[in-house]
């Protein structure tokens, strides 16, 4: 856990989760509280910026406006990083737009 108090990780595989918090207050002796969560998680395909389950003109548009419009955020960044280059920018944009009007290779993997 983090200072900030958010928590952040990688997950191996897709699936649901359910997990439980416990945080302690700064009491003496301390008292816990518990919650109860469930997540589910799923792999997003880079290029796929509006998490659709397709790579089209939709998504070339959703860059455009958060790069440049200061749009919505994409569900993922790494959805956005089409070039595997660790950022996102307008190289990301003719990346996507290579691969599906000119055959042009497919967004990488991370």
């Amino acid at each position: 856990m983090s200072g900030d108090g958010l928590l952040s990780g990688d997950f191996g595989s897709d699936g649901s989760y359910e997990f439980t918090l416990r945080v302690q207050d700064q009491s003496y002796p301390p008292t816990y509280y518990f919650d109860d969560f469930s997540l589910s998680v799923s792999s997003v395909l880079n290029g796929d910026v509006d998490c659709t389950g397709d790579l089209n003109l939709l998504d070339i548009l959703f860059l455009i406006d958060f790069i440049y419009n200061e749009g919505p955020d994409p569900v993922s960044m790494k959805s956005a990083d089409c070039d595997c280059s660790q950022t996102c920018n307008l190289l990301d944009i003719l990346y996507l737009i290579s691969y599906i009007y000119d055959d042009g290779p497919e967004p990488c993997r991370y």
